[in-house]
């Protein structure tokens, strides 16, 4: 599988963290289908915070997002696990990113 383009030219922030720094974490991780869930190694706690996590099954490394349930401006590969609320480390995620053009969600 590819790298996903990053195609966020302008600086947008999300809880102190930018975008770019969101896609460069992703860039470097596996992508995970909807049907594994993974475990979060550490909290996110706040929106676009990411944190790295591994899949259940397979082990895989990879890393897992706050992002809203609503339509989000963003740069964030769809099919990245995440989650729409604070969760401590050790939270399991089942919902991934899902993408609408230049807009996000976490569903």
């Amino acid at each position: 599988m590819s790298k996903p383009a990053n195609r966020c030219r302008k600086p947008y922030h999300l809880a102190g963290t930018s975008l770019a720094a969101v896609a460069l974490a992703m860039a470097s991780a596996t992508a995970v289908s909807a049907a594994e869930p993974v475990r979060l190694m550490a909290p996110v706690d706040g929106v676009g915070s990411v944190a790295p996590a591994v899949t259940i099954h397979t082990e895989h490394q990879t890393a897992g997002i706050q992002w809203p349930a609503e339509w989000t401006r963003g740069g964030v590969p769809e099919m990245t696990p995440c989650t729409t609320k604070p969760a401590p480390a050790g939270a399991i995620l089942h919902s991934v990113i899902r993408a609408k053009g230049d807009l996000r969600r976490c569903v």
